[in-house]
C-alpha cells in the first residue's frame, strides 16, 4: 500500500471511529429505575453541549428559533422513551400550527390522550384545531377520526354525521371514506338497520374508487330493488358500466339490456344504447357494435352523444384496420363540430397517411395544429414542441411514418 493510500485509510478510520463514539454517547442509557423488583433502563436525555443551559432550555431555544423539525424529533424520542408528558408538552407548541406537521402533530397528541383513556380530551383537542390551511387528505382524516371519537363517546348521531361528511365531500380519499362507510354500516347494524339508499349508492362509488369493482357491483345489486321504479334504469346502467370496467362484457350486456327495458323513452335510452354498444365492442362483436353506434349517431338529439358515438365507432374501425370506415366516421365527427372536431381531423389525416394518401392527409390537417408540408420526422418533432395539444398525434406519425 502506498504512503498516500495508507494516510487516506487512517483518515477514514479516524472519522468512522469518531462517528461510532458520538453515536454510542447519543444512545447511552440513562439511570436505571427499580419497578416491581426489576430494573428498567431509559434513554438518556440529550445534553446541551454548548454550555448554555440544560437540555430543556436547549430545546425551548430551538422552538423559539423556529427549528420545529428538531423539536418534533425530540418529542417523538421522549414519547418512545416513555416520557409522554414531555413529548406532549413539546408537541403543544403553537409553532407547529402553521407547519407541514400540523395534522401529524395533532394526531399524535390525540393518540396520547386515547391511550390514556381520555376520549373526551382527544375529541376536544381535535375540535379546537385550525384546519383552513390543511390539504384535503388531512381534512378527510380529521373528519374520519372525529366520527370514531364521537361514537366512542356514545354520540352516535354526531359520529354518523361526520362520516356522512367524509362521503359527501371527500369520497375519492378512500382511506377516510372507507372508514366512514365501515362506521355507518356498523352503527346501522347495531340498530338492526342497513344503509339508506343514498349512502348505499355513495358506498358503491367509494368501492369503485378503491378499484374493488366486485364489491361495487354487489352494493348496486342490493340497491336495485330498493330505489324508486323511475330510477332503477340508472342503477342497471351503472352496473353495466361497472361490469364492463371489470372486463366482463357478457354481464355488461345483460345489465345494459335490463337498463334499456327500464329506461323511459327518449335520450335516456340513447345513453343506455351507447353503453350497450361499448359492451358489444368489448365482447368483440364489432359489426353489432358499429351498427348500434351508427344508429345513435343518426337518431340521438344530443349533439355530444352523436359525436361520441361516431368517434368511438371510428376508433373501433381504426383498431380493426377498417380504414375506409374509420375515415368516414372521423369525417362525420369533424363535420359535427364540438370539442372533438380538430381531434377527428387530425386522426383522419393520420389514417390517410397510413394507407398512403398523403395529399388527402394534407387537406385533412389544414386548420389543425399539424400543418407540415413535408412529412418528415423533424417536422413532427417540431410540432410536439410548438403544439402540445397535438403531441400525441405527432408522436403517432413519428412512430408510423418513415423519413
Amino acid at each position: 500500500m502506498s504512503r498516500r493510500a495508507f494516510a487516506r485509510a487512517g483518515l477514514w478510520a479516524a472519522v468512522l471511529g469518531l462517528s461510532f463514539v458520538v453515536r454510542a454517547q447519543a444512545q447511552q442509557p440513562g439511570a436505571p429505575s427499580a419497578e416491581a423488583g426489576t430494573v428498567r433502563w431509559s434513554i438518556a436525555a440529550p445534553v446541551d453541549t454548548t454550555g448554555r443551559g440544560d437540555a430543556r432550555t436547549f430545546w425551548a431555544r430551538q422552538a423559539a428559533g423556529g427549528d420545529m423539525a428538531l423539536v418534533r424529533r425530540w418529542a417523538l424520542a421522549s414519547i418512545t422513551a416513555g416520557d409522554t408528558l414531555r413529548g406532549d408538552s413539546l408537541l403543544a407548541s403553537p409553532a407547529f400550527a402553521p407547519s407541514i406537521w400540523a395534522w401529524e402533530v395533532l394526531r399524535q397528541r390525540t393518540d396520547l390522550r386515547m391511550a390514556r383513556g381520555d376520549t373526551l380530551g382527544a375529541d376536544t383537542l381535535l375540535a379546537s384545531a385550525e384546519r383552513e390551511r390543511w390539504p384535503d387528505t388531512e381534512r378527510a382524516a380529521w373528519l374520519a377520526l372525529r366520527a370514531r371519537l364521537r361514537v366512542a363517546l356514545r354520540d352516535t348521531a354526531g359520529g354518523r354525521e361526520f362520516a356522512r361528511q367524509v362521503l359527501r365531500v371527500y369520497p375519492s380519499i378512500v382511506s377516510a371514506s372507507a372508514s366512514g362507510i365501515a362506521l355507518l354500516e356498523r352503527t346501522a347494524a347495531a340498530r338492526g338497520e342497513s344503509l339508506d339508499v343514498g349512502l348505499e349508492r355513495a358506498a358503491a362509488e367509494v368501492e369503485l374508487l378503491r378499484a374493488d369493482r366486485s364489491a361495487a357491483a354487489r352494493r348496486l345489486r342490493r340497491l336495485l330493488p330498493r330505489v324508486a321504479a323511475g330510477e332503477r334504469w340508472r342503477i342497471a346502467l351503472r352496473l353495466a358500466e361497472v361490469q364492463r370496467a371489470a372486463r366482463r362484457p357478457l354481464e355488461a350486456r345483460i345489465w345494459g339490456d335490463t337498463a334499456l327495458r327500464l329506461a323511459p323513452p327518449g335520450e335516456e335510452r340513447m345513453k343506455v344504447q351507447i353503453e350497450r354498444a361499448r359492451a358489444l365492442r368489448d365482447a368483440a362483436k364489432t359489426d353489432s357494435a358499429l351498427a348500434l353506434y351508427g344508429r345513435i349517431a343518426r337518431l340521438s338529439t344530443d349533439a355530444d352523444l352523436r359525436a361520441t358515438a361516431a368517434w368511438e365507432a371510428a376508433r373501433e374501425c381504426e383498431d380493426r384496420s377498417r380504414w375506409r370506415e374509420a375515415i368516414a366516421d372521423f369525417a362525420r365527427v369533424s363535420q359535427m363540430g364540438g370539442v372533438r372536431s380538430i381531434d377527428a381531423r387530425v386522426q383522419r389525416g393520420l389514417v390517410l397517411l397510413v394507407i398512403g394518401e398523403r395529399d388527402s392527409a394534407s387537406l385533412s390537417y389544414a386548420g389543425t395544429p399539424l400543418r407540415c408540408n413535408s412529412w418528415t420526422r423533424a417536422d413532427y418533432t417540431s410540432t410536439i414542441e410548438t403544439a402540445p395539444s397535438a403531441a400525441l398525434y405527432a408522436q403517432n406519425c413519428i412512430d408510423k411514418i418513415a423519413d
